[in-house]
């Protein structure tokens, strides 16, 4: 997988992906095997919508990915790498949100963040994770394929009434 649990920050952080210190850590390893679930449903689509039609391209970042850490020197594979990863991170958090909010509530409803005590409305931050990843896919296909890009969801903003 190319996706670590550390990609998931700023809009798309999870909410009790990592243990604070001293914390019990049975809460954590729940929420990160689920996570882990979605990672491995969601980022195989991802890629694949992404990398239509691109099949070589995909299976040579795929390998670079699986190298050790100290020898993945390449600055242009990595700064894919991490675009990727970022993308990807949003996408499963799109789908990690959009389920919570239908297990947790109505939708639409605002629900309490125990980390932050604020308010936060999931189908507007579905949104924003979504419409963050569309804007990197969008340019980062176009830089790597020199054409517009394909008509796939992963390159369609949305927005929050046809969430």
């Amino acid at each position: 997988m190319i996706i670590r649990f550390v990609d998931f920050k700023g809009e798309a952080r999870i909410p009790d992906l990592y243990a604070p210190v001293g914390a019990n850590a049975d809460i954590n390893t729940a929420t990160q095997n689920e996570v882990l679930e979605y990672c491995e449903k969601y980022e195989p689509q991802f890629l694949e919508m992404f990398y239509i039609k691109h099949d070589t391209e995909l299976a040579d970042i795929l390998a670079y990915n699986e190298l050790p850490e100290e020898q993945q020197t390449d600055s242009e594979k990595n700064i894919l790498l991490q675009s990727l990863r970022t993308m990807i991170a949003d996408y499963v958090a799109f789908y990690y949100f959009r389920n919570q909010s239908v297990i947790n509530s109505g939708v639409g409803a605002v629900i309490m963040q125990p980390q932050h005590a604020e308010r936060t409305d999931i189908v507007n931050k579905c949104v924003v994770v979504w419409n963050d990843m569309v804007r990197i896919a969008r340019k980062l296909h176009v830089e790597l394929f020199g054409w517009e890009y394909p008509k796939e969801e992963i390159f369609h903003k949305i927005n929050f009434l046809n969430l």
